[in-house]
């Protein structure tokens, strides 16, 4: 059986190399985009289990994204794969299905 994947969308270059490290070690198999349009690809190429979103993104804000895969991974439905650090999704009307703070907890991706 192969590791769960987790698409990690972040312009932060440190931050990225810190959760890939993380991540890698804790079993998850990771991949990354650093912007809005990127993101978008790269979640229907590998249709990943879990997507870490920043919501300040470069040429895509990460609330576009994250309306952006709600319809595509799950079209008429209100759930989303999108685990995002600011509550503000919700008060767009995007459902988030875990809101994680920065620095994350190892047993924050795990619940």
């Amino acid at each position: 059986m192969s590791s769960p994947t987790i698409l990690v969308v972040e312009d932060e270059i440190s931050f990225v190399e810190a959760l890939t490290i993380g991540l890698k070690r804790e079993g998850f198999r990771v991949e990354v985009a650093t912007d809005g349009f990127e993101a978008l690809d790269r979640f229907d190429a590998i249709k990943p289990d879990l997507v870490l979103l920043d919501v300040m993104l470069p040429r895509v804000s990460g609330i576009d994204v994250c309306r952006q895969l709600r319809k595509r991974a799950f079209p008429g439905k209100s759930n989303n794969p999108c685990a995002n650090r600011f509550r503000r999704c919700m008060a767009e009307g995007l459902y988030v299905s875990r809101n994680c703070n920065v620095p994350m907890e190892k047993a924050e991706l795990a619940q």
